[in-house]
């Protein structure tokens, strides 16, 4: 769903029955994400570099919740997690230009730290703590 700072984590939920479920995949569920650019906060000019270059810094933040289903006396149910979010500080280097390859399209690379989660995976104590995640390309 795009929550950057559940990516990679399994996401368990207890279910009405008490099972224990792994909410990190699923074919039902919403998200919202949303970014707000700080270019006018954080400059970036390298020069002659800035023709080929371009870093965007900005702060995220995303909410969702898990569709999953559960098979109890009457059925399959479907039953929806908890919603999870996460806050965070990220930069975007975008490559515009590749000199003679003139034809190739602008590549993005994202390194997004979300420091701050509303529900902790079982590895963590924390809400507020160091995580990161590199990517490539800006939808996430």
């Amino acid at each position: 769903l795009g929550l950057r700072g559940y990516a990679g984590y399994l996401a368990p939920e207890t279910d009405a029955d008490g099972n224990q479920v792994l909410t990190y995949w699923g074919n039902t569920g919403a998200a919202v994400n949303g970014e707000l650019d700080l270019d006018g906060l954080v400059r970036f000019s390298p020069g002659k570099l800035g023709r080929t270059l371009h870093l965007d810094a900005y702060l995220f933040g995303d909410a969702g919740v898990m569709g999953y289903r559960r098979v109890d006396g009457t059925g399959t149910v479907q039953e929806l997690a908890l919603p999870r979010a996460d806050a965070g500080l990220g930069f975007a280097l975008t490559i515009k230009r590749w000199g003679p390859l003139s034809d190739l399209k602008p590549l993005t690379i994202r390194f997004d730290m979300p420091l701050l989660l509303s529900a902790l995976p079982a590895t963590e104590s924390e809400h507020f703590a160091f995580r990161y995640i590199f990517a490539i390309g800006r939808s996430f």
